[in-house]
């Protein structure tokens, strides 16, 4: 029962934290806006690219097993 406790109470701690809780809407600046924009063009780029190597690796092992046929 004291586990539950405070676990809702550790719960309520983080979402007033963010903002949830409260009625106060959560606070943000520009910088923030800008380097949460900069943190999402580069997990976008950094997947993109991970899909673009895994296509040519792709390509390049079925050039090698087709190859491998004749």
């Amino acid at each position: 029962m004291i586990c539950l406790f405070i676990y809702f109470s550790l719960l309520q701690a983080i979402l007033r934290l963010l903002g949830q809780i409260s009625n106060e809407p959560l606070m943000t600046d520009e910088s923030e806006l800008e380097c949460d924009e900069k943190l999402r063009k580069s997990y976008n780029s950094t997947k993109t690219a991970k899909h673009f190597q895994r296509h040519i690796v792709r390509g390049i092992e079925g050039w090698l097993s087709f190859g491998n046929y004749y």
